[in-house]
């Protein structure tokens, strides 16, 4: 979780009816049949393949190594470094790379478990299909999105860190190669769920899950998230198109199939 100094609590009673609804909810069985469970236990394991002819597992060693990065700088600097952390008036004075910085320090030790726990997964699923120097893009640029939200449209906010802006960056942009990949009626369902969540804790201004000693900041969420669809149609969908126009131009091109005479 993206989060800003505060003693609110979470959103524990909402969490327990959540867990309520969602045991009382229909099985997998009468939704989709009695043969489903097959089927998603197969799509399941099919995430952590990649999607080219190449069937090993992909080592992470990009997402291991900003998983490491961020425990260790946890481990040397503490929670909430002042140097690293965003704090609007020290980058007003000059500190700029905190900018980039704050996204990969935390402000307690249970904030640091759940990020990296997250991280590890969305970031292990995404390098199984993505080239690691686009991985590296798409956390970059929704790291930069998330700054920019803080800097231009969050101006009240004074303190701000963690990976939870990033998270949601990856997770909207897994979702998006997933559906491309495989149009399972699950891969929506866990959208709309991250949405619904984003938009819960921005109106109760509460975490509905977690609770650190900072306190959460969904707008960061929700720039993550728009940054990872961005990464997406430029890289996925951008390309696709400009395949799209080159075999098209080439179709024009008129092809002499007559052989030369000697």
């Amino acid at each position: 979780m993206g989060n800003a100094p505060s003693s609110s609590p979470g959103l524990s009673g909402l969490s327990k009816t959540g867990l309520t609804l969602f045991s009382h909810a229909p099985s997998i069985q009468d939704r989709w049949g009695e043969h489903s469970t097959p089927i998603h236990l197969f799509f399941i394991m099919k995430l952590f393949k990649n999607n080219s002819e190449q069937t090993d597992f992909i080592i992470p060693w990009l997402t291991f190594t900003i998983c490491l990065g961020s425990v260790l700088l946890f481990l040397i600097l503490g929670a909430v470094p002042d140097i690293l952390i965003y704090n609007r008036s020290a980058i007003e004075n000059g500190e700029i790379w905190q900018l980039l910085s704050n996204h990969f320090v935390h402000c307690d030790l249970s904030h640091l478990g759940w990020n990296i726990t997250a991280f590890f997964i969305l970031g292990s699923l995404l390098e199984q299909r993505l080239l690691r120097t686009r991985l590296f893009g798409l956390i970059t640029i929704s790291c930069i999105g998330v700054s920019i939200w803080l800097w231009f449209l969050k101006t009240d906010l004074t303190l701000y860190c963690g990976l939870s802006g990033i998270l949601n960056g990856l997770l909207s942009a897994l979702l998006l190669i997933l559906w491309r990949e495989n149009k399972h009626p699950l891969i929506p369902l866990v959208g709309v769920a991250a949405v619904m969540k984003i938009i819960i804790e921005t109106l109760s201004q509460q975490t509905i899950f977690t609770h650190f000693s900072w306190e959460s900041v969904p707008g960061a969420h929700g720039a993550g998230m728009i940054a990872g669809v961005v990464f997406f149609l430029i890289t996925v969908v951008g390309r696709t198109c400009s395949l799209s126009r080159k075999n098209h131009f080439l179709r024009m091109i008129p092809f002499n199939s007559g052989s030369l005479k000697k």
